[in-house]
């Protein structure tokens, strides 16, 4: 499916896995030039998996914490420098509330690997965060009357009324069998 598509970056989150070998993220490829980045499952929650055509999207550094993975690349012609960020959102507020903080402050992350960030590009994704004016919102979370409890699995609605949608899980699980 990821090269029927020509998907140049597959973001997962939810993968269920303590660890993702090279051989299952190449069958969830398809090809063979292709590099990937893993932030591994807690207690059977969780994971984060980043897939990248390694000849269209050159990433030139990464940087994989609790909870996220951030991958910096330069764009277009005049090589803008981009920051792609793949964040798992847990269930319980309190560490929902942490993620932000954890990119993007280096002192405050626990258990995260550097691979080449460099603190220049912190301090220009802090910029572009005070920039675009965000702020936590207050109500994130809250219900006076309802107990949603967590939420395992998301997709959008509009994939629902894709007729061939389901046709295209169904091949792609059934052609990709994996235990664990």
């Amino acid at each position: 499916m990821v090269s029927e598509h020509r998907i140049d970056l597959l973001c997962l989150q939810e993968t269920k896995k303590e660890s993702i070998s090279k051989s299952m993220c190449q069958a969830l490829w398809g090809k063979s030039d292709f590099s990937w980045e893993e932030y591994p499952t807690a207690n059977s929650v969780g994971g984060i998996l980043c897939v990248w055509n390694e000849t269209s999207f050159k990433v030139e550094s990464r940087l994989v914490g609790a909870s996220f993975i951030l991958l910096s690349r330069k764009w277009g012609q005049e090589s803008h420098l981009i920051h792609v960020v793949n964040i798992y959102s847990p269930c319980n507020l309190h560490e929902k509330r942490g993620i932000l903080t954890n990119i993007r402050m280096p002192s405050e992350r626990m258990g995260s690997s550097q691979r080449g960030l460099v603190d220049g590009s912190i301090a220009e994704f802090n910029n572009w965060i005070e920039e675009l004016e965000v702020e936590e919102a207050s109500w994130v979370g809250k219900s006076k009357n309802v107990d949603w409890g967590p939420k395992s699995f998301r997709l959008l609605d509009c994939w629902l009324s894709d007729k061939s949608f389901n046709k295209v899980v169904i091949e792609s699980w059934s052609s990709n069998p994996q235990s664990g």
